[in-house]
């Protein structure tokens, strides 16, 4: 395997069986360990550790005596609330009040924040305050290698974090993060991650801990055996859990940004540019523009302090608000999905497009390489009224299922109600496949924030 480039000096592939999936810019990620129905598996009956997007998050550190006012401008959240040490989801909007940028916000101190997958539109917001003057005691810092990230999530994760740092970790409540060390190395962990339930970060500081960490994560794991999750499984449960998720739910919304075009010259981010055409649309829905959404289209109003203070898109969301659509999961009738795969076989001349190749084999980092694959298919009602846009479609391995999320009409978001979602490109069969609203999330786990740690023994204790 020594011919391949890893993203990150992360994980050591020797004897490791994997699929090569090869990015735009010629790394390779880890594709599957030991198959992607078993690693999936592993948040609801086990626990995984995870390393698919270890420094893909774009951390960007906003710093300075006015660091407080800036978040206040740009991100949706109340900083007036803040308790250091304690995470928040934070949220940019453009002026049109739809999503520019969403990540995890660490407030380390009044003046320090640290900001994770809002870059680079967090950096045009501040270099257009400083071009005109403004704002100049904040400093924004874009530093790859201070912010690398491992996922250990699962009923049995705090049992392994526990086991790697050697320490009580109990403590720590949902979003709630701690210095500790790893393999001698510093990190912090923090209680959030993707699995829906129980999970959390360790994240690193420099690329020279990378392998001692996640060697010891992987060690702790082994007695609860732990799985490593692939780059194809990554995203299999954003949907199951009902978590929207950038260039696989929806599109950050670049358009009409006064003077971007200039700043992406002037600070070497051409790239960018390549996130304002329209995207390569893989399902039933042609219409990119439906991919950029308000904060009300994907279940995110609660994060907006409309009360507390003004911020970049305020209004323009607010004025959305009474018309918004319900996110709902949709779960696919398994008759319809067989018609589509025995058109595979039964030697059809046309066979309906192959629903069996999951999606969610997540094309997030095209998007950095100015390249956009949106699979988004249209929804009806029984009665033919166009009534949503279909998202994410995900097998769900533990309940054999298949399900989406969708932003509905709010008369047919209630759990149980029939609809149809349209199967293949125009230039393709299409087929109505029968779906119904379900639970929302789908997952049936206790959410991380509700979860009762006191049952989960101490795995720093033999």
């Amino acid at each position: 395997m020594s011919q391949y480039t890893l993203q990150s000096p992360t994980i050591n592939t020797d004897g490791v069986r994997f699929w090569a999936l090869v990015n735009p810019d010629s790394t390779v990620i880890p594709f599957e360990f030991t198959g992607w129905k078993d690693e999936v598996r592993a948040w609801q009956d086990n626990s995984y550790i995870g390393a698919a997007i270890s420094d893909t998050i774009f951390p960007y550190d906003i710093t300075g005596k006015g660091a407080k006012e800036f978040m206040k401008k740009y991100f949706v959240n109340n900083f007036e609330n803040v308790t250091w040490g304690k995470s928040k989801h934070g949220m940019m909007l453009n002026p049109n009040g739809n999503i520019a940028g969403d990540g995890v916000v660490l407030p380390v101190s009044e003046e320090k924040y640290i900001t994770t997958s809002c870059w680079p539109y967090i950096q045009y917001c501040l270099d257009r305050e400083h071009a005109s003057g403004n704002m100049l005691d904040v400093e924004g810092v874009f530093n790859p290698e201070s912010f690398i990230m491992y996922q250990v999530g699962g009923p049995r994760s705090l049992e392994i974090i526990e086991r790697a740092t050697g320490e009580d970790v109990h403590d720590r409540e949902y979003l709630c993060f701690r210095d500790s060390t790893i393999a001698g190395c510093p990190v912090r962990v923090l209680r959030l991650g993707m699995a829906g339930t129980l999970s959390y970060e360790v994240h690193i500081q420099s690329y020279e801990y990378c392998e001692p960490v996640y060697g010891a994560l992987i060690a702790a794991g082994e007695k609860y055996e732990a799985r490593r999750l692939g780059y194809h499984a990554y995203m299999m449960n954003h949907t199951e859990n009902g978590f929207a998720q950038s260039y696989y739910h929806f599109l950050y919304d670049y358009r009409g940004l006064e003077g971007l075009e200039e700043w992406c010259t002037e600070t070497g981010n051409d790239w960018v540019l390549g996130l304002l055409e329209p995207a390569t649309m893989m399902g039933s829905e042609q219409d990119s523009t439906l991919c950029y959404v308000s904060p009300f289209d994907i279940d995110w109003g609660y994060l907006c302090a409309f009360k507390n203070h003004d911020f970049v898109g305020k209004e323009a969301a607010l004025a959305r608000k009474a018309s918004r659509k319900r996110f709902v999961t949709l779960e696919w009738n398994a008759d319809d999905i067989a018609d589509i795969v025995r058109s595979q076989f039964d030697g059809s001349a046309e066979p309906y497009q192959d629903i069996t190749d999951n999606v969610n084999d997540y094309l997030y980092f095209n998007a950095f390489a100015g390249f956009v694959p949106m699979a988004v298919d249209q929804v009806f009602s029984l009665e033919g009224k166009r009534i949503g846009s279909s998202r994410g479609r995900s097998r769900i391995e533990h309940y054999h299922t298949m399900v989406s999320l969708c932003d509905i009409d709010p008369e047919f978001a209630e759990e149980g109600t029939e609809v149809k979602v349209v199967w293949g490109t125009p230039d393709h069969p299409q087929k109505d496949v029968r779906a119904k609203v379900a639970k929302f999330p789908y997952l049936r786990l206790p959410a991380n924030a509700d979860f009762d740690v006191s049952t989960v023994p101490h795995g720093n204790v033999d």
